[in-house]
């Protein structure tokens, strides 16, 4: 809705892309159909890994394995355009988030961003608005992914807290380019074709929204939890 009203007359406005010559190529339906089945079944999988007793990465790989074997069974050369597809600047920065943030942990820092937040001290028990808020706090100034890996040993460990987390740092993702690393690889692809996002008018869209959404998360939370 906010989008909407904000960027209503860019929405309503025609728009004209160029495509390259390699994505006009002819669908391949016998391995469209083969890997569409790939992805339903990996799928299938993280909603049932749990109960298998896998972590959730194993379909993730097989299927990563899989769906590279059906492009090269169809021609072998290009492994040099699977290897193009890859945004290797994403992942060496994501690379780099952990690593920073595994100095971060281990050199007491984050226990004293925790203690400024209300209900972390020691001998408290946070409120889910207070883990939302820390979430939406450190999504934002370190991206999502090194966020959750951080302060998933530092909250109740409760199913509760955990589908507060989950929550959170998905709308918290909202907030800004960085909260997210999506929000990361939409700017990088937008640049590659000549557009570019505006750090600060997406902040002026994105806070309001994460605001709104997260107040509506813990309301339904504090109904169903």
């Amino acid at each position: 809705m906010m989008l909407t009203v904000i960027f209503r007359k860019r929405l309503k406005a025609e728009v004209f892309t160029e495509y390259e010559e390699e994505e006009q190529r002819g669908v391949d339906r016998p391995r469209l159909v083969f890997l569409s089945a790939v992805t339903l079944i990996t799928f299938a999988g993280f909603v049932m890994s749990s109960r298998l007793g896998i972590k959730m990465c194993v379909p993730a790989v097989a299927a990563g394995l899989i769906s590279v074997i059906v492009i090269l069974s169809k021609e072998r050369t290009r492994v040099k355009w699977i290897l193009g597809k890859i945004n290797w600047r994403i992942l060496f920065f994501i690379m780099g988030l952990f690593i920073v943030m595994s100095g971060v942990a281990s050199s007491g820092l984050l226990d004293r961003i925790v203690d400024i937040m209300p209900g972390f001290g020691e001998g408290e028990t946070p409120s889910f608005a207070a883990t939302s808020g820390l979430v939406a706090v450190l999504a934002n100034l370190i991206s999502d992914l090194p966020t959750i890996i951080l302060i998933t040993d530092i909250v109740p460990q409760t199913d509760a807290y955990f589908y507060t987390l989950s929550a959170a740092i998905t709308l918290a993702g909202n907030a800004t380019l960085l909260g997210s690393a999506c929000n990361i690889i939409v700017s990088e692809k937008a640049a590659a074709s000549g557009i570019r996002i505006n750090f600060w008018k997406h902040m002026a869209v994105g806070i309001p929204v994460t605001v709104v959404t997260i107040a509506i998360q813990l309301m339904v939370h504090s109904f169903i939890l």
